[in-house]
């Protein structure tokens, strides 16, 4: 029996790309447009940039052999940014390009200001993330908050306030915090104060300006790009209860199918990276072909070997590391 072929792809995973001036402060993590044109025009030299479509036909042993020594790369982009259409499709466009991007339909069909992009807002309008902290604690104290591992904020700050590649401390504790670790109900209330203690302006608004409308996906699409999900509410999938990711994740492809959109089940990427054993089935039970994680490595798939729902992809920040420049 033949050993089967592996193949090497580098994917990289991004979110926001915008001039600097459109940041919402300094500590608003963007990567920068001429950053992001920089990055796109060294991958046109050194690879060979590759659709869902053509990662699928390599991985199925269909694609005819090519000439062409560069490495492939494939780039994908998470959330459903409007920054999607003003900046990054004109530049892939003029180059020759593709790339998939993965929404979530809540943001774009709703126009639902999605808790993540809450926290980010927060996090970049405070006058530091310490305030934002000191604002949860003050909240915490007054409510008499548990984490949910019963813990009172001084040992869950203690467990989760620390530095990592993107986050200082207080950074870090808060996203945590706001996105998984105090009950539902608990979560909302904080959020809400601190929206309106940082922020202030209409969730409403910040959504219309932030997202993309279900027209632009076929824009995207006609352009020769992929349109694929990003779940529904951008819940941590491995959260959840079996049903409650087949809801969100069936809800999320039937709008994409209904805008139209010619294979919205050929690739997904798995909210905040959360997915577990029972998050394969579903996504595997929805016909799903390429699903995303968020792991930092480079992705070594075998032929044949599908489905191919775990494709780590690296964050576009750690660039220089992955490619030489």
């Amino acid at each position: 029996m033949s050993k089967l072929s592996v193949v090497d792809i580098s994917v990289l995973m991004y979110h926001y790309v915008r001039p600097l001036n459109t940041r919402w402060s300094e500590r608003h993590n963007v990567l920068v447009l001429e950053d992001f044109r920089k990055q796109l025009d060294h991958l046109q030299k050194t690879h060979q940039v590759i659709s869902a479509s053509g990662v699928l036909e390599r991985l199925s042993g269909r694609a005819e052999a090519s000439t062409d020594p560069r490495p492939l790369v494939w780039l994908t982009f998470d959330d459903g940014y409007s920054d999607c259409i003003r900046y990054v499709l004109p530049e892939l466009v003029a180059r020759g390009m593709t790339a998939s991007f993965l929404v979530p339909t809540a943001a774009v069909w709703d126009r639902i200001l999605l808790d993540v992009n809450k926290i980010h807002l927060i996090l970049a309008l405070a006058p530091s993330s310490a305030d934002v902290v000191a604002e949860i604690r003050h909240v915490w104290k007054r409510l008499n908050l548990r984490s949910v591992q019963q813990e009172d904020f001084e040992a869950a700050f203690e467990r989760l306030g620390f530095v990592n590649a993107w986050n200082d401390a207080c950074s870090h504790f808060a996203k945590r915090i706001l996105q998984k670790e105090l009950l539902v109900q608990d979560r909302q209330r904080l959020l809400d104060r601190l929206m309106d203690v940082f922020v202030g302006e209409s969730e409403q608004v910040h959504a219309n300006d932030l997202y993309l409308m279900p027209v632009d996906l076929l824009e995207l699409e006609r352009a020769g790009m992929d349109v694929g999900s990003h779940g529904h509410e951008h819940k941590w999938l491995g959260e959840c209860t079996s049903a409650e990711q087949h809801n969100d994740l069936q809800h999320s492809l039937l709008l994409l199918e209904t805008v139209g959109l010619s294979y919205p089940r050929r690739v997904m990427s798995y909210p905040s990276g959360s997915y577990n054993s029972m998050t394969i089935e579903t996504v595997r039970a929805l016909g799903i072909e390429l699903g995303l994680v968020n792991d930092n490595a480079l992705a070594s798939l075998q032929v044949g070997t599908g489905p191919w729902l775990q494709v780590s992809r690296i964050d576009p920040m750690f660039f220089d590391r992955y490619f030489s420049v």
